[in-house]
């Protein structure tokens, strides 16, 4: 019993790992994307380092998004192993990391975009009364934190 017990676990720990296949992080893309994950909701990741080598351990709900989402016409991107988003144009997908932009107060402000794995409340606040008028508008609404947004002017 003793003898099957180390390769066992050397094939678990293939098959459960990430391992990295390439330090070159001068190519590593740190744009964020915003698109719909697998169960409808809105998500923003940065795309999974080309770098990284996933198990060939598969999750069949993703891989059953990540497909239909390519057959619909649309773009996938992984953020992680088993983690995919689904968005429509890459050129409404990515997210920039600061913006220029009126606050709700009027006042002219930059600030950096919120970290991607923040959580806030599902309260609806005057910040997100202001950022639902500022897209009605025709603007952008640029989350600075949890509900504290600027309104960035459309190209016009």
């Amino acid at each position: 019993m003793g003898k099957l017990v180390f390769p066992t676990l050397l094939i678990a720990m293939f098959l459960f790992s990430c391992v990295t296949e390439n330090d070159d992080i001068d190519n590593i893309d740190e744009t964020i994307y915003t698109g719909y994950t697998s169960s409808g909701e809105i998500d923003s990741c940065k795309k999974l380092n080309p770098g990284i080598a996933c198990s060939l351990l598969f999750d069949e709900v993703e891989e059953q998004f990540k497909n239909d989402c390519k057959n619909s016409g649309f773009t996938t991107i992984q953020c992680s192993c088993n983690k995919y988003i689904c968005v429509e144009s890459m050129s409404m997908a990515k997210v920039s990391l600061t913006a220029v932009g009126l606050d709700i107060n009027g006042n002219l402000r930059t600030c950096k975009a919120m970290p991607v794995d923040s959580i806030c409340t599902d309260v609806v606040t005057e910040g997100d009364e202001f950022a639902y008028k500022c897209e009605d508008d025709g603007n952008t609404p640029f989350q600075c934190n949890c509900h504290d947004y600027i309104c960035v002017p459309a190209d016009k």
